[in-house]
């Protein structure tokens, strides 16, 4: 299974609760981006993650990146639960989001 979660538009003070608890949760957590301020929270309460940022340095296109990501997280939730977490809101333009319901 892959929980997807939304990390809000700014800052950490947009994480919600249950964001917060799947967070916590014992699953490896993957975010699509560093990029987001939220991320301080992941860092101030030392939470692991692991983040796809290395693919569009990798890859030449968006839609490549989005594919390879998605690619890897259904290879990773046939091994064990998953969380995935995506910057703003993940039914609002988060292609990958819309890749992984496809």
């Amino acid at each position: 299974m892959i929980n997807v979660v939304g990390l809000g538009s700014t800052s950490a003070k947009d994480l919600t609760l249950e964001a917060v608890k799947i967070m916590k949760n014992g699953n490896k957590n993957f975010l699509r981006t560093e990029r987001h301020d939220s991320l301080s929270f992941f860092e101030e309460n030392k939470i692991n993650y692991e983040s796809f940022d290395y693919l569009y340095d990798e890859m030449e296109s968006f839609d490549e990146v989005y594919n390879k990501i998605v690619e890897i997280l259904i290879e990773k939730s046939k091994e064990e639960d998953i969380n995935y977490f995506v910057p703003g809101t993940p039914l609002v333009a988060e292609k990958t989001v819309k890749f992984l319901i496809e």
